[in-house]
């Protein structure tokens, strides 16, 4: 300032150390570790059956904090399988058409060999 003192405190260096983050159903991606220094990046993941709600990458702010918040695991709901009714052809009377031509086939050969 004017007076030659400065108008903002002095910048301070302190160690910023985040905890390793707790999500249910899910765990870190990539490095596992007790506590993370400024600016680390993980990545989470949730464990099969669970959807991730949120970021999947965070990151070590200067309050010690993660960024953004922590995501959720939240469990996946099974749709109910989709069905399409379908009526079944009928094709009953197929079967008799071929019995019958086998049929008649089998009296006319059977009238040539008697009538030879």
């Amino acid at each position: 300032g004017v007076d030659g003192k400065w108008d903002f405190p002095s910048p301070e260096c302190k160690k910023v150390k985040c905890p390793r983050p707790s999500i249910p159903y899910g765990n870190v991606a990539n490095v596992f570790q007790a506590t993370y220094t400024y600016q680390d990046n993980l990545q989470i993941e949730c464990n099969l059956g669970y959807t991730l709600s949120g970021s999947s990458l965070i990151r070590c702010g200067a309050d010690n904090q993660w960024k953004p918040s922590l995501p959720r695991c939240d469990k996946t709901t099974a749709r109910p399988p989709t069905t399409t009714q379908t009526t079944p052809k009928d094709e009953s009377g197929s079967g008799k058409v071929v019995g019958i031509a086998i049929g008649k086939l089998t009296l006319i050969l059977l009238l040539l060999i008697i009538t030879v």
